[in-house]
């Protein structure tokens, strides 16, 4: 999808237009495929989401050979494995995308992606065994290196930093009311 998203986008004389005569054929609101931003954490959502809604549009205009876009044609276990991304990525892009999505909040919930992600690539969430295709189970795997690089961040982040500080002197043992008021600033 990414590619073709590009193809399309990158081609406004020909295949744009052609894209949009499609998409009105197809009786779709008029909508360009969304392209995958590294700097935008929710666009790969975006993209298969949009991709899977605009699937009859893209199947026609894939196939139509004066295009030249056979080669991105998806195949059925491709569209599969389309839809099993896009229910994993959903609950993550609808939580993080919420007003109230705090440090305080995220913190916790990188904590529990990080060992659904974990579990996800054998089990699934209610204990059967997991039904994923193999390169959704890949995605997974590549999904959890990406979760620790930002757990190096949020470490290195001075706000964490201060944060996790005041956590440890509130949870210590040694803490009474009277240290927290008088160290207050």
């Amino acid at each position: 999808l990414r590619k073709l998203a590009n193809k399309i986008i990158n081609s406004s004389t020909k295949l744009l237009p052609r894209w949009r005569a499609v998409v009105e054929a197809n009786r779709l609101k008029p909508k360009n495929l969304p392209r995958d931003v590294k700097t935008r954490w929710n666009s790969n959502f975006d993209m298969i989401n949009t991709g899977l809604a605009y699937r009859c549009a893209i199947h026609e205009f894939t196939l139509d050979s004066s295009n030249g876009l056979s080669d991105f044609h998806l195949s059925s276990t491709k569209w599969a494995i389309l839809g099993n991304l896009r229910d994993i990525l959903m609950d993550a892009t609808l939580y993080f995308s919420r007003d109230s999505a705090t440090l305080a909040t995220v913190i916790p919930s990188m904590d529990k992606l990080d060992t659904m992600l974990a579990t996800a690539i054998i089990t699934k969430p209610d204990g059967e065994k997991s039904v994923f295709t193999a390169a959704v189970k890949v995605a997974l795997v590549y999904a959890k290196t990406t979760l620790n690089r930002y757990y190096a961040k949020a470490a290195d982040s001075l706000i964490y930093r201060n944060a996790v500080c005041k956590l440890s002197i509130f949870c210590s043992s040694d803490a009474t009311e009277s240290d927290d008021v008088s160290t207050s600033p």
